[in-house]
């Protein structure tokens, strides 16, 4: 593979008649990649025409492969290291290592001149020329971007888990990923002797391995369990003082390290938007729970075959919206998750009228039974509990009804004769103006992510349990995250704070931030969530807590925050370890008394002497309050389009349902 088909992700196709030129280019706004481009034997560079770049170039370097003298693997000069992860093979989807040549000839055929006098204007031709272009850094998601994305999106949530737990950046496990077996589509055993998504040996593998989806077996042919063992690898390797040397633990070779960290860089500098975006709709479950074929007719929607009285399910926690029947849909649901997406179920043959409310039990030890209608929480407290409440009760299902992934929403009908039973299924992201999009490319990676068994391993939930790691905290929906925040004995959350969390007001990231701490011996005492926070901070700003998307702790283990901040404290140990967030669980801000050296989020404030504050952007909803029709997105209408055909393009890895692995 072309050094070119990493940047970013990205994949360029290549020729095999060809001669392959590789270059790194520097566009407006700081923004580097590579780019890889066939082209016949001999063409002038000055005849070389860069394709997908259609943003300002600043600068261009070509890059040449090393002779084959120079690239040779470190284990051949150092037998040695034959012990170590793997046997330092070039792996089958790396590209040569790659020099930059001593004077780079530019793309466009000019040579660079002497450099010009301190007191007249650069031209293109001078050496170390750079364009600054008038205005602000333009916001969104370059088109760039998306046209060349080649990540298979379900697996943005496993890699950003894995990072957090581990202190990886999640960006490397995904650089690894793609050098060794290009994203899981070449899991082929190596010459060596590697197996599996991450090329561990069998005996590193016995070392290393994890059970990271809680089925019982270590697989290094299932993406989770590969993806965490790379990431606690790395971890014992050192990665969070060296990263290199922890990279260069992996594969004893220069090239790879170099290889792998470059490819870091060029996927961190995707916009967070476009990463947020796929992996909200990237951690969804299949529609249709039932052995299942779907196709795509012409238009936006989606039809899905199964059984007459196949469920069908929420695929995501959410909201309902709208139900009911009408000529044109028959009888349909419509469901909306936290990230602000739409998901349209029409052509039931049923409805259901009730969903599970699943009880929660209180420190007395006594079950509350929680039941949303219409937004607003009506409790039973049952000191003995019967049976019945003990295993759960159901409430009716109807707009405003909030419903956990899963919940079945409805049953496909009989059709006429000539047909067969399905459903038609819809998804529009978030955003005032976002346009139904293609759902078969989504669909693909919720059957990938169902087959990792991420969800659910053995017929059991897998994230659930008494002790789960950091990774399966951060896998939970919002609902397993809402019940065990609840229940956590380790926590200590005010009166009306409980009752923004049983309302469903409070963000799965804050949910995730307050178990994230637990887990690392951190027991936070909450002091403001939604409720009891005003609407405007001190400053004159919308506060996040209106949203439900920051929290307040104002005790840690016990030790208040006031008086307790500085170089060492129990502030500082917190928000070290809040530090390690990464992806979409990165807070926006952390504000306390204290600012930290190479974070962009911590912000020191008098008024936070007595409190830690951590707070995310809305994912959806006007600053005031997430009001209907008043939901935003992070990409452009015409861009979802322009994504999706991208998404559909991209070649997914195959996910065999009986897989190796060992106990």
């Amino acid at each position: 593979m072309a050094l070119g088909a990493a940047a970013a992700g990205i994949g360029i196709a290549v020729n095999a008649h060809a001669e392959s030129r590789t270059f790194e280019v520097t566009l407006a706004g700081g923004i580097t990649t590579v780019v890889t481009v066939d082209v016949p034997p001999g063409t002038p560079v000055d005849q070389i025409t860069l394709p997908g770049i259609d943003t300002q170039v600043v600068s261009v370097r070509e890059q040449t492969a090393q002779p084959a003298a120079q690239s040779r693997p470190a284990h051949r000069q150092s037998p040695r290291r034959h012990h170590h992860l793997r046997h330092h093979r070039r792996p089958r989807h790396a590209p040569r290592p790659f020099v930059e040549r001593t004077a780079p000839e530019p793309v466009s055929g000019t040579r660079p001149g002497p450099a010009a006098p301190a007191d007249v204007a650069p031209t293109p031709r001078a050496p170390g020329y750079t364009l600054s272009l008038p205005g602000p850094t333009p916001i969104g998601v370059p088109n760039f971007f998306i046209e060349h994305f080649r990540i298979p999106p379900f697996l943005l949530p496993i890699y950003q888990a894995a990072g957090i737990q581990y202190g990886v950046r999640w960006e490397v496990l995904a650089a690894i990923n793609e050098i060794e077996t290009d994203y899981g589509r070449n899991t082929s055993t190596s010459t060596a002797g590697a197996v599996g998504w991450m090329q561990f040996m069998p005996a590193t593998w016995k070392r290393y391995g994890v059970d990271a989806n809680g089925d019982g077996i270590r697989d290094p042919y299932n993406p989770v369990d590969a993806i965490f063992a790379a990431g606690r690898y790395l971890k014992a390797a050192g990665a969070a003082t060296d990263v290199r040397r922890a990279v260069f633990a992996y594969n004893h070779a220069g090239w790879y390290v170099d290889s792998v960290l470059l490819r870091a860089r060029l996927i961190a500098g995707l916009p967070p938007d476009l990463v947020g975006s796929l992996t909200g709709l990237a951690e969804g479950r299949f529609p249709v729970r039932a052995r299942a074929v779907y196709a795509k007719p012409p238009g936006p929607a989606i039809s899905i075959f199964a059984k007459p009285g196949s469920p069908a399910v929420a695929v995501q926690d959410g909201r309902i919206v709208a139900m009911g029947s009408d000529q044109r849909r028959g009888r349909y649901v419509v469901l909306r998750d936290a990230y602000g997406n739409t998901y349209s179920y029409a052509g039931l043959g049923l409805l259901a009228h009730s969903r599970p409310v699943a009880p929660h039990t209180t420190r007395a030890g006594r079950v509350r039974q929680t039941i949303i209608r219409g937004g607003a929480g009506h409790e039973r407290l049952f000191a003995h509990p019967p049976h019945r409440v003990r295993h759960g009760r159901s409430a009716p299902l109807r707009t405003g009804s909030r419903v956990v992934a899963g919940t079945v929403l409805g049953r496909l009908g009989i059709t006429q004769a000539g047909t067969s039973s399905h459903l038609r299924f819809r998804i529009r992201p978030a955003g005032k103006q976002a346009p139904y999009i293609d759902p078969k490319p989504i669909l693909d990676g919720w059957k990938l992510l169902e087959a990792t068994s991420i969800y659910r391993a053995g017929g059991r939930n897998a994230l659930l349990g008494d002790n789960p790691s950091i990774g399966r905290i951060l896998l939970m929906s919002k609902l397993q995250l809402e019940q065990r925040v609840l229940n956590d004995p380790h926590v200590s959350i005010y009166s009306c704070g409980r009752d923004d969390i049983r309302s469903g007001r409070i963000d799965r990231r804050v949910l995730a931030v307050i178990e994230f701490l637990v887990a690392n011996g951190l027991d936070p005492a909450i002091s403001a969530l939604e409720c009891g926070h005003s609407l405007y901070t001190s400053s004159g700003n919308i506060s996040e807590h209106s949203t439900g998307d920051a929290v307040d702790i104002a005790a840690i283990n016990g030790i208040p925050i006031l008086g307790h901040q500085g170089s060492g404290s129990i502030t500082d140990i917190a928000i070290r370890r809040l530090l390690a967030l990464q992806g979409t669980m990165k807070p926006h801000q952390i504000i306390s008394l204290m600012t930290f050296e190479g974070s962009d989020n911590t912000l020191a404030l008098p008024d936070h002497d007595d409190h830690i504050h951590v707070g995310f952007h809305p994912l959806y909803g006007s600053p005031a309050g997430r009001m209907e029709g008043e939901t935003y997105g992070s990409l452009a209408p015409k861009q979802w389009t322009l994504l999706l055909r991208r998404l559909a393009t991209i070649e997914n890895p195959d996910l065999p349902s009986e897989q190796g692995g060992d106990r």
